[in-house]
């Protein structure tokens, strides 16, 4: 976990990841000397918000959580962000299944047969690539490295994630 003020990232927190095949083989675990409160398996996004929960609780405070797509950020993640009141801007797969920002979930009314269960939106989602194609894209600059400025081309859009409905996040 890093904080970032203008040109200062500060490095917060590092938790151990293991892939599954790690964590289900003591020999490979006792081999790298992986202590024993470290050794059980646990996705990325469930390390992401423990270790959240944990600066939280030390009373850091931070106004936004960016992640990249690359990050694993999963519905029951973003939920959770979400559920814990916090601001985040993630990136997300660019197959990813999106709906424009002001879609309105509505209740029609069926001419025949049983009446519907649940909401729908009122227009058809399409991928977040799709969504990009026609969005203007500027190369923004995030922070100096050692060869100078860090920079790429962007494009944003507000969107809604075609995510269904909360779902618990695990662990």
């Amino acid at each position: 976990m890093t904080l970032a003020s203008l040109e200062v990232p500060v490095m917060i927190g590092l938790r151990l990841f293991l892939p599954e095949g790690w964590a289900n083989d003591p020999t490979r675990l006792d081999r790298a000397e992986v202590p024993e409160d470290r050794r059980d398996y646990r996705i990325k996004p469930g390390i992401a918000l423990a270790e959240i929960d944990r600066v939280r609780s030390g009373g850091v405070h931070f106004a936004c959580v960016p992640a990249d797509a690359g990050y694993e950020l999963s519905a029951p993640s973003r939920q959770g962000l979400s559920e814990r009141g916090l601001l985040w801007a993630v990136g997300i797969p660019y197959k990813q299944k999106v709906y424009p920002v002001d879609v309105a979930m509505t209740f029609p009314v069926t001419g025949r047969g049983r009446p519907r269960q649940r909401h729908i939106p009122d227009t058809k989602s399409m991928t977040a690539k799709a969504m990009l194609e026609d969005a203007r894209r500027q190369n923004l600059s995030w922070r100096k490295g050692t060869r100078g400025k860090i920079a790429a081309r962007f494009a944003a859009v507000r969107v809604r994630v075609a995510d269904g409905p909360p779902a618990p996040a695990h662990s």
